[in-house]
């Protein structure tokens, strides 16, 4: 009896021990991978590759993009090779590939290559992941709810989630001064949401940061009371679409906020067909996965200066002209820029509008500083931890 569980053990330990070192071999096999492309690269180690979610502690995708971008451009490359596990990934640092696989040579990178199952799972069949033909279709059916005759229609709804998040922190007030902005500003999206059945996650999030920086530069938060006091005042103390579009310094904040909080802090693109990098002999193969650092790129002192600071003078009249093409990307670039990037900003002013108009904010000891971002947040950036803010009201005789 010894013998013949002696014998079954020893025939486990091979059967695990030949699996693991066919595993290695395959890994060390698929690390060569951008060697033999002829593209720079990052070491990579077993299992892992070159992924650091699963280091301690662990680190946002979008982070651990940023810091290659800075070591691999500081040394003059315009790309780098990545892997995630054993999986090839293309990381691009130069804005003329970028602006290549965005727009000029889009029919070659037309997918995300974000996993999507109509058939099990069919939420996940969207307009965000769906590809090729199918994709085409359904962009051209949702383009005209987007156009500015659909908006003014859609305005209404706006208003009315408006007065209820009003209602609401009006009733959190009475019982503690605090409140979390995240949670209360995802509800005000999640009412509009309902309502037309657009996914805008980007409104909550770029709305919380922007709050966030304005408790920590109070000049500038006065700045857009202001201008929303002005403004409703030639429109009868209505917020309406035509003044919300007047609010110019207002979208000034909120260019910046995107900029320094980008929703997405990598896009990704799947090369469809072969596709040989401009002046080189170097091609990416079809089925690559591609990462466009939009983070990275957004806090690059080459394109931004002094890009920690937050100075929404950057994106003025005389300003913005001067910001390089494709080193702003908030909401992506080309064919497949968010369709609904028009929407999300004028609901983004909407609740800023009522906020403003009516609370003055100041960062509550129970927010936990510095802001760290969440490593396990999928598609939109988010904080790991809850944002407080103290709220006041302001006297209807202040302004």
């Amino acid at each position: 009896m010894m013998m013949v569980w002696e014998s079954f053990v020893f025939h486990i330990l091979t059967v695990i021990i030949t699996v693991s070192l066919g595993v290695y071999t395959y890994f060390q096999w698929a690390f060569k991978y951008w060697e033999k492309k002829g593209i720079p690269y990052v070491t990579p180690n077993f299992p892992f590759g070159t992924i650091k979610l699963f280091s301690y502690p662990p680190l946002p995708f979008g982070e651990m993009c940023k810091q290659y971008y800075n070591e691999y451009k500081a040394k003059g490359y315009k790309h780098v090779g990545l892997y995630v596990f054993s999986r090839p990934l293309y990381l691009v640092l130069d804005v003329e590939y970028i602006r290549n696989i965005l727009s000029k040579d889009f029919d070659h990178f037309v997918d995300r290559g974000i996993y999507y199952n109509e058939k099990d799972d069919a939420l996940s069949g969207n307009l965000f992941t769906i590809e090729g033909t199918k994709w085409k279709n359904l962009r051209a059916k949702i383009t005209p709810t987007f156009t500015s005759g659909k908006m003014k229609m859609m305005f209404q709804i706006l208003v009315e989630s408006g007065s209820h998040m009003k209602d609401a922190i009006d009733i959190m007030r009475s019982k503690d001064s605090a409140i979390n902005i995240k949670d209360t500003l995802s509800r005000f999206t999640m009412n509009t949401i309902g309502s037309y059945a657009f996914g805008h996650e980007t409104s909550s999030t770029t709305m919380t940061f922007c709050l966030f920086e304005l408790t920590q530069h109070l000049d500038i938060q006065e700045n857009v009371r202001q201008e929303i006091n002005e403004v409703l005042k030639r429109h009868n103390g209505e917020i309406t679409y035509d003044a919300l579009t007047e609010m110019k310094y207002m979208g000034q904040v909120i260019n910046e906020t995107l900029r320094k909080y980008p929703p997405s802090a990598c896009l990704n693109r799947k090369c469809v067909k072969d596709y040989k990098l401009p002046d080189t002999n170097i091609e990416i193969s079809s089925g690559t996965a591609i990462a466009i650092p939009v983070l990275a790129v957004h806090h690059d002192p080459e394109y931004f200066t002094d890009p920690e600071k937050f100075d929404p003078d950057r994106f003025s009249e005389e300003n913005k002209s001067l910001i390089k093409p494709y080193t702003y990307l908030p909401f992506g670039e080309g064919p497949r820029i968010c369709i609904g990037l028009r929407f999300g900003l004028l609901q983004t002013k909407m609740g800023l509008a009522v906020l403003l108009k009516n609370y003055r904010f100041t960062l509550n000891e129970k927010t936990k500083l510095p802001l760290k971002m969440d490593p396990f947040s999928t598609f939109v950036s988010n904080t790991e931890e809850d944002i407080w803010l103290n709220v006041e009201k302001i006297k209807q005789n202040e302004y």
